[in-house]
Parts: C-alpha cells; sequence; structure tokens
C-alpha cells in the first residue's frame, strides 16, 4: 500500500471486489494495439516514487482536457518530454477519446487501423460518416500508406470523429 499509495490502493481494492461479486466495472478502459508503448524514462524523471506517482495520476485521467494539462505540468516540471513520454501521451489521449465514443478495442498495423465499438450502431455511423471508414466484419477499417506513424494518425482520426 504505501508503494501505491492509499487512493490508488483503494481504486484496485474496490475493483477487484467488484469483479469477484459479478458486478460489472464502469472504468474500462480500450486496448490499444498499435505497436507503441509509452513510458516516463529514469533520466527524465529520476525520482522512482515520483515517477509511480506520475503513472498512477496518468492512469486516473478521464477527459483530453486533462491529459493536456499533465502534458503542460510535465513540461512545466521536467523539461520537453523525450519520445517515451510522447508516446504515453498520446496513448492516454487516445484511450480517453475512445472511452468517451464507445470504441473499446484499436489495432494498428503497417496496412490500416481497424477500431472495435461498442456497438452495431456507433460502428454503421461513423462508417455513415466518413466515407474513408470501411465496416468489415463488425468492425470500422480505416486503410492507409505506410506514413504517418499510427500513433499519430489514430490520434488525428479519433479527433475528427469525436
Amino acid at each position: 500500500m504505501k508503494l501505491l499509495g492509499g487512493e490508488l490502493y483503494q481504486h484496485l481494492l474496490s475493483s477487484a471486489l467488484r469483479v469477484a461479486r459479478g458486478e460489472a466495472l464502469d472504468d474500462e478502459w480500450p486496448q490499444m494495439n498499435v505497436g507503441v508503448r509509452g513510458s516516463i524514462p529514469g533520466e527524465y524523471v529520476i525520482d522512482a516514487e515520483v515517477r509511480l506517482n506520475l503513472y498512477a495520476r496518468l492512469a486516473k485521467l478521464s477527459d483530453d482536457q486533462s491529459v493536456q494539462a499533465f502534458e503542460d505540468e510535465l513540461q512545466d516540471r521536467f523539461g520537453p518530454p523525450p519520445r517515451p513520454v510522447q508516446h504515453l501521451l498520446q496513448l492516454a489521449r487516445a484511450k480517453v477519446l475512445c472511452r468517451a465514443m464507445g470504441i473499446t478495442r484499436v489495432d494498428a498495423g503497417p496496412k490500416g487501423i481497424a477500431l472495435s465499438c461498442r456497438g452495431s450502431d456507433l460502428s454503421r455511423r461513423l462508417c455513415e460518416q466518413h466515407p474513408r471508414l470501411q465496416l468489415k466484419n463488425g468492425r470500422v477499417l480505416l486503410r492507409r500508406a505506410a506514413s504517418p506513424a499510427p500513433l499519430s494518425l489514430i490520434v488525428d482520426l479519433l479527433d475528427r470523429l469525436d
């Protein structure tokens, strides 16, 4: 409990108890299979406890504005974020956008991006509103060329869909 902090410990414990009782979790986050992982390197934030607290705070952010405020705070406290931190922030932003829209999973590869939505109505509506998107096997697909980087493209796509 000392390592995680009281608030995060309580959150994890209450989630585990709800699962054990068979209750639905209301804080489901989308799966992101995009070939990029983010992190806060030790060279950027030297103190391990501070890094852990930053990860815990980032995990609790629930909207785009709070992710932006977190990014601004990192920049003010530690300087310009290195690439792993930029990836971590982009992933956090993509997750909050997906969650708000009802997207449960994002898969990205060299040929395209696939979105799994909470309901078929959402999938159809997204495809109707955006002509570059296709519906295939219940998933929303965006075929793409090799560039730009998938994570940037995903965040840009989600911004336009929102």
